[in-house]
């Protein structure tokens, strides 16, 4: 019996259906039945009984089923073994706004580089909701960005209808970065409306739903990075706006010449949904599941 056999049994049981897995195994439902029927005939027993709607396992063949994942299984890991030495050249993609990638790329290399030394993690920067179009279109399978709440619910039934899973990390917040010396620095909350005569150092994917509408009429510069952000900050007496984890994500905020105010008064009560986004985990890569896994403890252990 060929061991492809037992794979396509699996997948019958799973979708309790042979049209079903037929489809997902990507082969005719009559090529599918005729290996069902070839497999019951040198077994010597029906191993599907036949019900309207769908297929259910027949005693003998629950026990047929039984083996059969554990033989898949076994040879997965003799595969594993085989592809070790390959694994040196295996590379991750992750696609990340800069914002996230700077408090990011640091940790997640380390643990990687000291627990996973054949990994190779490559960090492509992408900006806001383009992470997840660019998964879709198969740039890649794994992603971190932010959302505005009313942008991640007009993408969900998108990403459902693609295959991508979302998780929420954490709900972030917006900041004001000012001058320690800043009149607005001794405030204990500040407004949208205290930014209006600021000039203001935003990075260039600034979230644009309606609140910044609030913002119109300052004077911006737009940069790419958050360390630029910070020097504009710092030194030319600008004001920023940023989510609580790129403003600690490293030490800089911890210098004599930063500060941070919440900010009150935005739509959606200042929420801003930071998420990870991720093909389903059975069509990940173990190098990609290995990655997933350390991005969520990443997050659980220490959110900002």
């Amino acid at each position: 019996m060929r061991l492809d056999y037992l794979s396509d049994l699996i997948e019958i049981e799973r979708c309790q259906s042979i049209s079903g897995a037929a489809q997902n195994l990507y082969l005719g439902q009559t090529t599918l039945s005729t290996i069902l029927k070839n497999v019951e005939a040198e077994v010597g027993f029906k191993i599907f009984e036949r019900l309207i709607g769908g297929v259910a396992p027949t005693p003998d063949g629950e026990a047929v089923l039984s083996l059969a994942k554990e033989i898949c299984a076994i040879y997965e890991c003799i595969q594993q073994i085989g592809q070790a030495d390959r694994q040196s050249e295996r590379t991750v993609t992750l696609l990340a706004a800069p914002s996230i990638i700077c408090g990011l790329a640091l940790p997640l290399n380390a643990i990687l580089q000291r627990d996973h030394p054949y990994i190779t993690l490559n960090l492509k920067e992408t900006t806001g909701e383009e992470v997840g179009i660019r998964i879709i279109q198969n740039a890649a399978n794994i992603g971190i960005t932010y959302y505005s709440r009313k942008a991640l619910e007009e993408f969900k039934p998108i990403a459902k209808k693609y295959n991508v899973c979302i998780h929420v990390l954490f709900q972030d917040k917006l900041c004001a970065l000012l001058p320690l010396k800043h009149p607005l620095a001794a405030r204990d909350c500040i407004m949208p409306q205290d930014f209006q005569k600021e000039s203001l150092a935003l990075l260039s994917h600034f979230l644009t739903d309606s609140d910044t509408t609030l913002l119109k009429n300052n004077r911006f510069i737009y940069l790419k990075y958050v360390d630029q952000v910070k020097q504009s900050v710092a030194q030319q007496n600008m004001v920023s706006i940023l989510c609580r984890y790129p403003i600690f994500c490293d030490e800089d905020i911890n210098n004599d010449r930063l500060t941070v105010v919440p900010i009150s008064g935005f739509n959606d009560e200042n929420q801003i949904p930071l998420c990870v986004l991720h093909r389903e985990r059975k069509n990940l890569c173990s190098a990609e599941q290995i990655l997933l896994e350390h991005i969520l403890t990443c997050f659980q252990s220490s959110p900002p």
